[in-house]
């Protein structure tokens, strides 16, 4: 990216428009020439986009911008930023693979989103990427996402301001990028920022300049007079236990050195109340200990600054959706036969330890069986050559002969009742909708009481919707898929579903099932 002496940030907040510009100092670090900000409110009959684009305007006048280029940023709340792990490849395969690989972990197409990424690797400091070494086994990858429609609406606002964006990122990346600058993230720390606004939250985990974690929590809403403070606070501090729970549970050895506040909302008095909920560090970013110059930059500004300071920096961690709006063709079609031919490789390996899995299992179940058979069989009475007639009691013969009876009638019970459970993992496929997935399954003998034995196969997976009534039904619909199938129900008694409840997985909030289907239950004896 080409560097410039001058340089203008501009956030289109909820409900304000921030822009800052800076320009490069005799002392190397930026420094501020004008910033300011307006209300996005409606003047002389404006509505919808117009309000937005005449205070994009007003905040430009007000303040004697004259540039018609700008760095800007995407609404937080529609951003989509994922952490992740994959092999590491040569880098002219990696734009195409990163993206295949994105597809894991992202509840859209590809064709449907504007996206870009950026490698994580040792740096010097925050500021400088260093490549990857050609001996790294994995590449660390933020991927950043967002719907065509968004992307596209955002960049008519400016044109109809008469702007031009040079780049368009996240806010997180702009407050780590200023806060980085100010000495607020200090080297090798952990902090948690979190960039509070009109109607929404954003929680960002950052550490040695990777962003792990970014959660976007709308707030607000019509309350009891007296209730909208305290109210607000008590989600908060829910919401930053959950965040910092899947964290720990991610990185257990790593913990919260401090946390930084930041946004459009008043602050004050926020920072002792989280330290004392929380028992962390707090601190209130103050974005103008990275700048010099006369002017006073407000707290609030933090993300417009941030995104300033990106045109002022030879090298910068970040992503630019403008670059990638060219890059409409899926990822797949991208890809080279070779490095296709490596991703098809893991995609087999996981398919074959599942297989190796459920045959193991399988396995374990024929030795129990074999192992009962065979004890059976050693309880069976001996008889030798030599008898002695005159000796032989008719009784205990008749009685040895029912003894026999009992036991054959018992092996053929249980050859009876034998569930095969081959053909039913093939019938599994087809009973999953879209949207749900099998994460386990597990076949288990359990001996209740009178020696009675109740065979059971147990799958645990999980469901996502946009809607989270939706997960539910399509839950509900997978277990009447199951239970209406006549050759996977031979055998089978009883299709229970054990529990049902929310979980986090890789940032995302879905529902989480366990599907318990038994036998009937028949005697040891």
């Amino acid at each position: 990216m080409k560097m410039t002496k001058k340089a203008v940030g501009l956030y289109i907040g909820s409900d304000t428009v921030d822009v800052v510009e800076l320009e490069k100092s005799l002392s190397g670090r930026p420094k501020l020439i004008k910033s300011g900000r307006v209300t996005i409110s409606p003047e002389a009959g404006e509505v919808g986009d117009q309000k937005i684009i005449a205070a994009i305007q007003r905040v430009l006048t007000e303040n004697n911008i004259k540039t018609k280029t700008v760095i800007t940023a995407m609404p937080k709340e529609e951003v989509i930023v994922r952490y992740f792990k994959m092999p590491y490849l040569p880098k002219k395969e990696r734009d195409a693979a990163i993206r295949f690989e994105a597809k894991k972990y992202i509840p859209f197409k590809l064709e449907e989103l504007i996206s870009d990424f950026h490698m994580i690797e040792p740096k010097k400091d925050f500021f400088h990427i260093i490549e990857p070494k050609k001996g790294s086994k994995k590449m660390e990858v933020i991927f950043v996402a967002i719907r065509k429609e968004i992307f596209e609406h955002h960049i008519s606002l400016l044109s109809k301001a008469g702007l031009k964006a040079s780049i368009i990122e996240t806010p997180s990346f702009s407050l780590m990028r200023i806060f980085g600058l100010s000495g607020d993230i200090k080297k090798r720390e952990t902090v948690l920022i979190i960039n509070a606004n009109a109607g929404s939250i954003t929680i960002n985990i950052i550490k040695d300049n990777v962003l792990y974690l970014t959660r976007n929590i709308r707030m607000g809403g019509e309350r009891a007079e007296g209730e909208q403070e305290s109210t607000e606070f008590e989600t908060l501090v829910s919401e930053l236990q959950l965040s910092l729970d899947y964290y720990r549970k991610q990185f257990p050895k790593s913990e919260i050195d401090r946390i930084i506040l930041s946004g459009e909302a008043e602050l004050e008095g926020w920072d002792k109340l989280l330290n004392q909920e929380l028992k962390i560090p707090v601190v209130i970013g103050n974005p103008a200990k990275a700048i010099t110059g006369l002017g006073r930059l407000s707290p609030q500004m933090a993300v417009a600054a941030g995104l300033a300071l990106r045109g002022l920096l030879k090298s910068t961690v970040g992503v630019d959706l403008v670059v990638t709006k060219k890059i409409l063709a899926p990822a797949v079609s991208l890809i080279s036969k070779e490095t296709a031919k490596k991703i098809i490789f893991q995609e087999v390996i996981v398919a074959a330890s599942l297989l190796l899995l459920v045959h193991i299992v399988m396995s374990m179940q024929v030795k129990k069986v074999n192992s009962k058979l065979n004890d059976l069989v050693a309880l069976r009475p001996k008889v030798t050559m030599e008898l002695d007639v005159d000796f032989i009691d008719q009784e205990e013969l008749e009685k040895v002969e029912k003894d026999l009876v009992q036991k054959q009638l018992f092996l053929a019970s249980l050859i009876d009742k034998r569930i095969y459970w081959t053909e039913k993992l093939s019938e599994l496929g087809k009973f999953f909708p879209e949207g749900t997935w099998l994460d386990s399954l597990k076949i288990t003998d359990t001996i209740e009481a009178k020696d009675n034995i109740v065979r059971s196969l147990i799958m645990q997976g999980g469901a996502f919707s946009k809607d989270e009534r939706q997960e539910r039904q399509l839950v509900n619909s997978l277990v009447d898929n199951v239970r209406e199938d006549k050759v996977f129900n031979k055998g089978i008694q009883n299709i229970n579903l054990s529990f049902i409840q929310r979980d986090m997985m890789k940032e995302i909030e879905l529902t989480k099932f366990k599907l318990t289907c038994s036998s009937e239950a028949y005697s040891l004896k």
